[in-house]
């Protein structure tokens, strides 16, 4: 019995991979315009006069939803705890949607620092008085890479106010 659950675990895992590079060897996911529509417009959203905060939007996921909404005519905030990144994303977005209607803005806010919440909060509410929707993307994880400081345990994994940095900044800095 033991050995054939140790099969199928190997048989599953194969198929995963061979499954991961067909995917990812296509590039970006392309979703079919007139599903997407459909979906927005059952869901009852109307994107265009919503307020997005999506953070961890320099790069991966976040990067592709913030894109998307932008797309969409969405007011897109691009939160990250790097400015440079956060320009740089929002001159990317722009240039692959020129004739978008949407609106992207940035700010810092680095959920793995408490000190900036508060200021990336209240620079909101004062702008845009709304949040329609909090895409909570951003997070970090132990044994990011060698030479991290998540996976090197001599190094210390607080952040300035002596929490774990990683619990900081995938859940209480969201909230």
């Amino acid at each position: 019995m033991f050995l054939v659950r140790v099969v199928l675990a190997i048989i599953v895992a194969v198929v995963g991979v061979i499954v991961s590079l067909v995917y990812s060897s296509k590039g970006r996911v392309e979703y079919p315009e007139q599903f997407l529509q459909k979906v927005i417009s059952e869901s009852g959203v109307n994107i265009s006069d919503s307020v997005f905060i999506v953070t961890g939007s320099t790069s991966g996921l976040g990067q592709s939803l913030a894109s998307e909404l932008y797309r969409l005519g969405g007011t897109v905030v691009v939160a990250s705890r790097n400015v440079g990144k956060c320009e740089a994303t929002i001159k990317e977005i722009k240039a692959q949607y020129p004739d978008s209607t949407g609106h992207l803005d940035s700010f810092k806010l680095d959920l793995g620092n408490l000190d900036t919440v508060n200021p990336f909060s209240e620079w909101f509410k004062a702008k845009y008085g709304k949040l329609n929707f909090l895409i909570n993307n951003a997070g970090m994880h132990y044994g990011s890479g060698v030479g991290d400081k998540m996976y090197n345990v001599k190094l210390s994994i607080a952040n300035p106010q002596g929490l774990d940095e990683v619990f900081v900044t995938n859940y209480l800095g969201h909230f």
